[in-house]
């Protein structure tokens, strides 16, 4: 069963966030404060952890990396009251408050990946993508992805052993209109990274000073 924290400070509706997500089938820890979400973060193995931008004194990027700090793997969905979503571009997702219960449900289903395997995948493992429910398939194992994600791994795949530099990739992936910092190329890519395990370990180079790319023995 998926672990999921939650962070939410108005207490009516932490309550009614996790008694949906308890009917759901996802097990829930709650907390009421940012510094209580981080220790249980540290304390437990969650799948994802749902938080409420106002509940943090920390700006957006901070309490993103504060959570992967201690829970590198879990995804994140940052609950916020942003207009443009740009200021919550480390998240993994966001919803504008108010939202719907449903849709943060189907945010969970998305992001949270079943597959707890640690068995090694060669990097010559196939590499499928499919965006229709943008996942990556490697070998036989299916890993759950965000949009930006999906984006950055299918530029990459389809362009392996070329390198591509945090500019070009706000370019091709966020647009040009984007004037966010390119420190959440890094983010997203680590965050990617991780959870493709010791294949994205092995495949996912960092070309420090230039960028990024896939390596040709990954495919």
């Amino acid at each position: 069963m998926p672990k999921v924290l939650t962070a939410v400070s108005e207490q009516s509706s932490r309550k009614l966030i996790c008694s949906f997500l308890e009917s759901a089938g996802y097990e829930i820890i709650s907390a009421d404060g940012f510094e209580e979400a981080i220790t249980l973060a540290c304390e437990n193995s969650i799948s994802a952890a749902v938080i409420d931008q106002d509940i943090s004194p920390l700006g957006v990027q901070d309490t993103v990396r504060a959570l992967r700090s201690v829970s590198p793997k879990a995804a994140v969905i940052l609950l916020t009251a942003s207009p443009d979503g740009q200021d919550d571009a480390t998240a993994d997702a966001s919803l504008r408050k108010p939202f719907s219960l449903a849709c943060l449900k189907v945010l969970l289903s998305e992001l949270s990946s079943d597959d707890d395997s640690d068995d090694p995948l060669s990097s010559q493992s196939s590499v499928r993508l499919d965006r229709t429910v943008s996942c990556v398939y490697i070998g036989d194992r299916k890993f759950p992805l965000t949009a930006r994600e999906f984006d950055i791994l299918e530029l990459l795949n389809s362009h392996v052993g070329e390198i591509f530099t945090r500019e070009m990739l706000l370019d091709r992936i966020w647009g040009k209109e984007y004037s966010g910092d390119c420190r959440t190329v890094d983010s997203h890519v680590a965050r990617l990274r991780a959870k493709l395990g010791d294949w994205g370990t092995r495949c996912l180079k960092t070309v420090y000073g230039s960028g990024y790319r896939l390596d040709r023995d990954s495919v």
